[in-house]
């Protein structure tokens, strides 16, 4: 198929029309008209003609598909049905609605014209037209129509480059989520990392010192953890960590709540609750949580199964403490725990 954009500098208006392939069919009952059509366009170069004596709109569809039809010529008044419901019916074909339509009529009569016009015809023309004026409108609306197909053709694939694009975009949004939700997970329980949670508690600290809340820092761990590598092995002690980790999960669901691997076999969880004992009751039942796991653990001096030691601090809101005197509060309260027996809580405070 032709262009019809692409004309260059040297071709004329009318060389640029007569380059465009026209097909055309005429749809009349009269023969003699017919021929007188057929004569016309015989002599033109890139027009193919085809006639369809049988007004029926089926038939006209079936032929302007078949022939991939660029200009339609249909008469008005023809025996049962006239051109005007013929065209009612062709704009009610997808395939075939946009096909440029002329009407043609032996009466220059401008209520026929208007009528025409009004069933979505794109010209009027009285018979028998004049060669050069059929040939001139016949190119004119070929040459409208194949640049509405062409439109539609780059329109078409700029909205499937386009919907390629979202495709692409959305793949890859996915992908630097997932990306995103790696560098803040890990690797072998799930939960949050370190990195994620140093990033966590600096927020939770600084929105701290605008609220009256209490921020609680809760460090935790595995006792005798060593001793249960040793004796089981990695691989089961890998499946201890998860095993632990999950019951972390389930107790920080809440906003603003946080469980993360600390670090080995350590802990660490945020909590934003209003004062100490709340802290301590949330505490034990993790502590009882894990206990209820009964992971075996046969080198433990302190119960045949695993067990935790934790470490709590508390600051108030506005107390404008640091993460690292949060931590280090935190941590000499799970020295203490670990002193003091293991499988125990205690509390620590910012000095």
């Amino acid at each position: 198929m032709n262009n019809p954009f692409d004309i260059n500098e040297e071709q004329d208006y009318e060389a640029a029309l007569n380059a465009v392939e026209s097909v055309v069919l005429l749809v009349d009952d009269q023969p003699i008209f017919s021929e007188y059509i057929r004569r016309i366009l015989h002599e033109e170069k890139n027009i193919q003609y085809h006639y369809c004596s049988a007004p029926s709109p089926k038939k006209i569809c079936q032929l302007a598909v078949e022939h991939k039809v660029t200009t339609i010529l249909l008469d008005i008044l023809m025996p049962n049905i006239s051109g005007y419901e013929i065209l009612r019916s062709l704009r009610k074909v997808k395939e075939i609605a946009r096909i440029p339509v002329i009407m043609l009529s032996s009466q220059d009569c401008a209520e026929m014209k208007a009528r025409a016009f009004a069933q979505y015809a794109n010209d009027y023309l009285v018979k028998n037209p004049d060669p050069k004026e059929l040939v001139a409108r016949v190119r004119a609306h070929t040459r409208n129509y194949l640049a509405l197909l062409e439109l539609d053709r780059v329109m078409a694939e700029n909205q499937q480059i386009q919907a390629d694009l979202d495709r692409a975009n959305r793949k890859l949004l996915a992908v630097n989520s997932q990306l995103q939700q790696l560098s803040v997970t890990d690797g072998l329980t799930g939960i949050a990392n370190r990195r994620y949670f140093d990033a966590k508690l600096e927020h939770a600290l600084n929105a701290n010192k605008r609220q009256s809340d209490c921020l609680n820092l809760l460090l935790m761990d595995v006792d005798y953890f060593k001793q249960y590598n040793d004796h089981y092995g990695h691989q089961q002690g890998d499946k201890c960590l998860k095993m632990i980790a999950k019951v972390l999960e389930e107790y920080s669901v809440r906003t603003g709540e946080v469980a993360a691997r600390y670090g080995g076999e350590e802990f660490a969880m945020i909590f934003p609750m209003n004062d100490e004992p709340q802290i301590r009751r949330v505490a034990e039942k993790i502590r009882v949580a894990i206990a209820h796991l009964k992971i075996p653990h046969a080198k433990s001096d302190i119960s045949d199964f695993v067990t935790v030691s934790m470490g709590i601090c508390t600051v108030h809101g506005g107390s404008g403490a640091t993460a690292e005197q949060l931590i280090q509060a935190s941590d000499q309260a799970l020295y203490k725990a670990k002193a003091a027996g293991r499988n125990r809580i205690e509390i620590g405070y910012i000095s």
